[in-house]
């Protein structure tokens, strides 16, 4: 049986990941001609004209095509949930085993809402309830459904730098640039006291998770509810098997009071 051609080719499949993938990568061939088979079967049409080439195909049915080979190529064994550190990731079981946006059951799939006026399935009828049109309404009423989300919170990052040198000649630490990074998750953890030279005091610890790709250095501070917190250690940066990217970065937080 002759290969019919992908709807979507190795470029968009790159762009929506992320990746650098070669143009002759045998598995992202192979997703994106899986991909292109399921909205084949689905819109039961080849959109091939009658020498075999590719006609124009609609915007959204290309994009169905790029996400679902993009969930395959991010997660080929269909994981629904993924733990990673302290991260995790939770997919849908119809999402995890790569079906298009917005199916239902077999054989009940319009490609995402189209204009009124068309339908991207071959037979259906306009006015029907299993198409385009039909679902339309629908799909806008939920999506006028406000949802709330966890978006964490904002901490501030001193950028600690070099600066003059004392007496002594030791080079004394001075604050530089603050950056604020957001969608971070902060943890306190239960304090300890301490004495030291006859005088007492306490540390108090605190774990901060940020979002992947942040940077933090061991000469950073915090700044928190207006206290500073050192850098302990080497932040910890996660990176997740079946996402194939980093999912966060853990720093663990001190400061002294006393």
């Amino acid at each position: 049986m002759a290969v019919l051609p992908a709807l979507a080719d190795i470029d968009a499949l790159e762009a929506w990941t992320g990746d650098t993938i070669p143009d002759d990568d045998p598995r992202a061939l192979a997703v994106l001609a899986a991909a292109s088979a399921l909205v084949r079967s689905e819109t039961r049409r080849t959109w091939l004209d009658d020498m075999g080439a590719l006609v124009a195909i609609p915007d959204e049915l290309g994009m169905v095509v790029v996400q679902v080979a993009a969930r395959r190529w991010n997660n080929p064994e269909g994981v629904i949930q993924d733990l990673t550190g302290p991260f995790t990731g939770r997919w849908s079981e119809r999402m995890a085993a790569g079906h298009p946006p917005n199916r239902t059951r077999a054989g009940d799939l319009c490609p995402p809402p189209a204009p009124v006026d068309r339908c991207l399935v071959a037979g259906h009828d306009p006015a029907g309830p299993r198409c385009c049109r039909g679902r339309l309404d629908a799909d806008r009423e939920r999506a006028a459904v406000p949802v709330r989300r966890m978006r964490g919170e904002p901490l501030t990052i001193v950028r600690r730098v070099e600066g003059a040198a004392d007496s002594h000649g030791n080079v004394q630490m001075v604050d530089g640039d603050t950056v604020t990074i957001g969608g971070c998750a902060w943890a306190p953890a239960a304090g300890s006291d301490v004495t030291e030279n006859g005088r007492d005091g306490a540390t108090v610890d605190a774990t901060a998770y940020l979002p992947p790709g942040a940077v933090v250095g061991r000469r950073d501070v915090f700044v928190r509810g207006g206290h500073r917190y050192d850098v302990i250690g080497e932040p910890g940066v996660w990176r997740s098997k079946y996402r194939r990217r980093e999912v966060g970065v853990v720093v663990s937080l001190s400061r002294s009071e006393g």
